[in-house]
């Protein structure tokens, strides 16, 4: 229990609004107690350390070395907006849940490619548990049988001149299933050499698709076809019916198009065989829709248009935005690194920088556009706010009332937003530009282009 707590007290972190949480033994900073990375600590709240709405470096000097304050300064200093909320730092909404706690102590590391391979989406669950119980040799077949003390048949049921049955024998090297198999080969005597029933999944697996169906079909085969191996041996064993070759094809043949049917709910193959089922889905062909997608000026007042990047997510980020009137015409631009930061995150900050600078100009009729739909959503109210982007949300939110409206646009549509936003990742200090002639070249292009109402080209690839 012990070693559990502090698991939890790890991953158990804060939004810091009014800053009245313990300094020393709240994991305020998220990266664990302070009262654990110091010898001598005293009895302080966190906003004991701010003076005037900013950090008191003086102060953050007396109790902690350098580095120690320079994480802290990468934090924003408490405001007196609102209560701390505690939150599980596990999860994006910050509430509790027994299954990341799980996940946690759990510490899962299994990285193997072939147990990988057998969960596929479409691919019935059982059927997945049944492969990975006879990957790990655990199916109830007559030699593993007796290892227990149970005594029964030891013959097989699939060969004219019956052999002890085990594993490989039933799935691979048995006379049945080497006739099962031979319907499945790419080319002539693909298996001939195979002896072991992972050495066939291995075979299948490596195999190359010319598209999604296709590698599917190829992820799937090998599950499917020992699945109705094993139907067979049990009812050759439990009802006294011997295994016909073309039957036990055909059934595999018609798993594999109802399974593909649960995957691609849009396909509905019509070949009778392996063979035509690989050439009916290889000639699939993507259809590309092209549609044309326009910038579009406010009604009255200004449109702020922002965007942000994070080449890694987390990993070095920008954000950057414009403002253009009901003319077109340009009011400002910015461009601002923010660190090492998540995709969202910069999204937030870049759309809450453009706010704040249009208040300060007077801006105050703002149409709000961004190209991510989920920070749409969060800022309308239709999602939750990951607890994370919190403190950016509430500030966003003080300005509310100069903000009328806030929608989605394409991506193609907020190229002038989106080059500021890489144009602020790649700079070391922030940019504001005041007149045309300041922006860089591209984004000068790109903003003429949408006052001229000239499309860019969306392009979509539809299955």
């Amino acid at each position: 229990m012990v070693t559990m707590q502090r698991f939890g007290e790890d991953n158990i972190s804060w939004v810091v609004r009014e800053g009245a949480l313990d300094f020393w033994h709240d994991n305020w900073m998220g990266s664990g107690a302070l009262c654990d990375k110091v010898e001598v600590f005293h009895d302080h709240s966190v906003v004991d350390f701010v003076d005037q709405r900013a950090w008191n470096v003086d102060m953050l000097h007396q109790f902690l070395d350098g580095e120690l304050v320079t994480q802290v300064l990468e934090i924003d200093p408490p405001t007196d907006r609102g209560n701390d909320t505690m939150v599980w730092a596990l999860t994006n909404s910050g509430v509790f849940s027994t299954a990341s706690a799980y996940s946690l102590i759990r510490q899962s590391n299994d990285n193997s490619w072939l147990f990988g391979r057998i969960w596929q989406q479409g691919l019935p669950v059982k059927v997945s548990f049944f492969m990975l119980r006879l990957l790990q040799g655990r199916l109830p077949l007559m030699d593993r049988l007796k290892r227990f003390g149970v005594c029964g048949p030891s013959r097989c049921l699939c060969c004219q001149n019956p052999q002890e049955e085990d594993l490989n024998h039933v799935f691979c090297s048995g006379e049945g299933a080497r006739l099962v198999w031979r319907h499945f080969e790419s080319t002539a005597g693909e298996f001939s050499g195979v002896h072991t029933v992972r050495h066939m999944v291995w075979s299948c697996w490596l195999r190359r698709g010319t598209n999604d169906r296709v590698k599917f079909l190829h992820n799937i085969l090998p599950s499917v076809v020992c699945w109705v191996l094993w139907k067979a041996r049990n009812e050759g064993v439990f009802e006294g019916r011997k295994m016909r070759i073309r039957p036990t094809v055909n059934r595999i043949v018609q798993f594999l198009h109802d399974f593909l049917q649960s995957r691609f709910p849009g396909v509905q193959p019509s070949a009778p065989t392996w063979e035509g089922l690989l050439l009916e889905l290889g000639s699939h062909q993507r259809r590309m829709v092209i549609r044309p997608v326009y910038w579009v000026t406010p009604r009255r007042g200004y449109k702020l248009n922002s965007d942000g990047c994070s080449r890694g997510n987390p990993g070095r980020s920008g954000g950057g935005g414009l403002v253009r009137d009901s003319r077109g015409n340009f009011v400002f631009g910015y461009a601002e690194p923010f660190g090492v930061i998540t995709s969202m995150q910069a999204e937030l900050r870049a759309l809450l920088w453009g706010v704040r600078h249009c208040v300060i100009r007077g801006c105050l009729e703002l149409h709000l556009e961004a190209d991510s739909l989920t920070l749409v959503h969060i800022v309308q109210g239709t999602s939750a706010c990951p607890w994370r982007l919190q403190r950016d949300l509430d500030e966003l939110m003080m300005f509310k009332q100069y903000f009328t409206s806030i929608t989605h646009c394409y991506r193609e549509a907020n190229a002038p937003a989106d080059r500021l936003a890489n144009f602020g990742a790649d700079s070391s200090t922030g940019h504001v530009f005041n007149t045309f002639s300041e922006l860089p070249q591209l984004v000068r292009g790109a903003i003429r282009l949408d006052r001229l109402g000239f499309p860019t080209f969306r392009t979509r690839c539809l299955a």
